[in-house]
């Protein structure tokens, strides 16, 4: 099941050009400067092995350090104070190896946005590498939340590599294919979204941020505390 990525254009970008995009096409992807990238090439979060790993302090390290994420979170810092949706974030280092069995666990985030920055990617094999796929604007954001509960299941149908060709269907379907020195934004409680399967030899590392769960004792909540206490999250 290997597909050809969209080729979308990538350049550096202002906070204020990156949240333009988010607004209208509902992610954007920019990249970073030749300091952020000597930050991320220092990291040793590459010699992690397969799992997830949260609130790592390396992670939180080069999250702080990174001038790019900090000024996009300020704007959403802005913005969903401006909404009366209180403040959160969590972090989340994805470390996926070659057969891997995390793939196509297709999803809608319980926080409204999400920054994904690519660490270690698998280059140059002719196979799925774990891309990810993203339905921008998928859904209206939540007002409550039995409404978040409610078609976060629905979203359900589509999960599993069974159902990737439901997701393939849908008409705003977008396959981005990231590289290192690139970085990700997007509304991710709005978008349905996944990763294909990393069938490559070589590992890929993501670290990924969540901002802003509207509601922090919720359905978001128990599935992160679920996870935590059966071991899927170190």
């Amino acid at each position: 099941m290997l597909d050809t990525p969209t080729s979308l254009e990538t350049r550096q970008l202002s906070p204020e050009a990156i949240m333009a995009e988010v607004d209208e096409k509902g992610f954007c992807l920019s990249e970073f400067s030749n300091e952020t990238i000597e930050i991320l090439n220092a990291s040793s979060l590459k010699e992690l092995t397969d799992g997830f790993y949260v609130d790592n302090p390396e992670h939180r390290r080069i999250f702080e350090q990174t001038d790019e994420i900090q000024s996009v979170v300020g704007y959403f810092k802005e913005r969903v104070s401006a909404q009366g949706i209180s403040w959160n974030q969590i972090l989340v280092c994805r470390v996926v190896e070659g057969g891997s069995k995390e793939k196509f666990r297709t999803h809608l985030d319980s926080h409204v946005y999400t920054i994904v920055v690519p660490l270690l990617m698998p280059e140059g094999e002719e196979v799925n590498r774990g891309q990810l796929y993203v339905i921008p604007n998928y859904r209206k954001q939540p007002k409550s939340e039995i409404s978040n509960f409610m078609t976060k299941a629905l979203a359900g149908k589509y999960r599993g590599e069974g159902n990737y060709s439901k997701v393939v269907a849908l008409p705003t379907y977008q396959e981005i294919e990231m590289k290192f020195g690139q970085f990700l934004v997007f509304n991710g409680m709005r978008s349905l979204h996944g990763n294909k399967a990393n069938d490559a030899v070589a590992k890929r590392i993501t670290l990924i941020s969540h901002f802003a769960d509207p509601f922090p004792v919720g359905i978001g909540s128990f599935l992160r505390f679920a996870r935590k206490a059966v071991g899927t999250r170190k």
